[in-house]
């Protein structure tokens, strides 16, 4: 997508990841020991530096570190906390 948009090319300026940041589980090790806390915010602070004019939708389980740039939205099935679901009713 950034080579899209710095070159002008069409793009819908859009994409959504599904779980970006879940990996093949091995039996032995937990998911957190796989990844380190320094890879997941680098990955969330290089999605939020993007273009301004794109959108990037992420589904995942887990709660991503706090940035400026990002609108964090917790689906969470409860009318009275977060949202309730990803399609407005």
């Amino acid at each position: 997508m950034k080579y899209l948009c710095e070159n002008e090319l069409p793009h819908t300026r859009m994409i959504v990841l599904d779980s970006p940041l879940t990996t093949f589980q091995d039996k032995e090790k937990k998911q957190e020991e796989k990844m380190s806390s320094n890879i997941i915010e680098s990955f969330y602070h290089s999605l939020s530096t993007l273009n301004e004019n794109s959108q990037i939708i992420i589904l995942e389980n887990k709660v991503p570190l706090n940035d400026e740039n990002m609108n964090h939205i917790r689906f969470t099935k409860k009318k009275t906390e977060g949202r309730y679901g990803f399609f407005m009713v």
